[in-house]
């Protein structure tokens, strides 16, 4: 099977080369109810554009082997459990995959299938914080990470799923008490004056 081959198998099943940007929202919500983020990097392995031969071949058997044994069960206990230990290390784990996609606190208790205010008030009690400020440093945690690199904010706040870089700024001066580019600026001050007294 050539590489054209491939690409035209994948668009008649309506995969791009993002396994999951096809995948209606609903669709979705419902595939990451039972797809863990093993299972998602394992999938997104047979879509990886190679030279088709026989080394290939074997690798997308064994991939596919792969994907049917990650979807059985451990333990058919774990179907059934419905606790609320469960649910928090569910939420967290989705939480933890999908915080740079725009998801709320509504998409999180839709995914375990629990009412919202229900979600939040066991979550803060198991957590200690709110899924709202659990979200909210995940991408504080991460727009960090990235304002050391080149992006610019503009960048960064598509990639951490605002709807455009005033919100992103708006969210970041209220959770660090500074915009992002003055954070940023301070950042490289405290680099360039710890280089200096290394030398």
């Amino acid at each position: 099977m050539t590489r054209s081959t491939l690409e035209e198998n994948r668009r008649y099943v309506g995969l791009g080369t993002n396994l999951l940007l096809n995948i209606s929202p609903d669709d979705r919500r419902l595939l990451f109810g039972v797809m863990s983020k093993e299972l998602e990097v394992t999938l997104r392995q047979l879509f990886i554009s190679q030279k088709y031969d026989l080394k290939r071949y074997t690798e997308l058997c064994s991939i596919i082997y792969r994907v049917f044994s990650l979807m059985i069960p451990l333990d058919d206990s774990d179907k059934h459990k419905q606790g609320r230990e469960n649910w928090i290390s569910r939420s967290v784990d989705y939480m933890d995959t999908h915080y740079m996609e725009k998801i709320s606190v509504r998409d999180v208790a839709d995914y375990l299938s629990v009412h919202r205010a229900y979600f939040s008030k066991l979550f803060s009690e198991q957590m200690g914080v709110s899924p709202v400020h659990y979200l909210q440093k995940l991408r504080m945690n991460k727009a960090e990470e990235l304002l050391k690199s080149s992006y610019t904010i503009s960048e960064i706040s598509l990639m951490l799923g605002y709807s455009d870089p005033y919100a992103f700024t708006h969210a970041f001066r209220n959770y660090h008490g500074t915009p992002p580019g003055n954070w940023r600026r301070s950042m490289h001050g405290e680099v360039r004056k710890v280089i200096s007294e290394q030398l």
